[in-house]
């Protein structure tokens, strides 16, 4: 059994971190920092909203089935190229540490 380390790009581990860390970012953000932090098309943060507000997905191989195939696909490239982008890891120490220290880590099977 392992944590995820969501405070820390890349996360660890990977497998199945990656998924859970960016589905927890996509349920933490806010619309606005979605767009303009991790530059997320408008029209693909509104079905992210509309999906978090039925808390239909926790991982983002969750959102999947409710994104198009190029919607689902866009995200994904974004999601897996944070750390080319400095204010998406600025965001991620700063709000997934701050989101840890209140909440416990959910162990995960490795």
């Amino acid at each position: 059994m392992s944590n995820c380390n969501c405070a820390q790009y890349p996360f660890s581990p990977h497998v199945p971190c990656y998924k859970i860390c960016t589905g927890r970012i996509l349920n933490y953000a806010s619309p606005y920092e979605l767009v303009t932090i991790f530059h997320i098309p408008e029209n693909i943060v509104a079905r992210i909203y509309d999906i978090n507000l039925d808390n239909r997905a926790q991982t983002l191989d969750d959102y999947q089935q409710y994104l198009s195939p190029p919607e689902f696909g866009t995200l994904n490239r974004i999601c897996s190229q944070l750390g080319s982008n400095p204010a998406a890891m600025n965001w991620i120490r700063r709000e997934m540490g701050t989101e840890l220290d209140t909440e416990e880590r959910e162990p995960v099977q490795v």
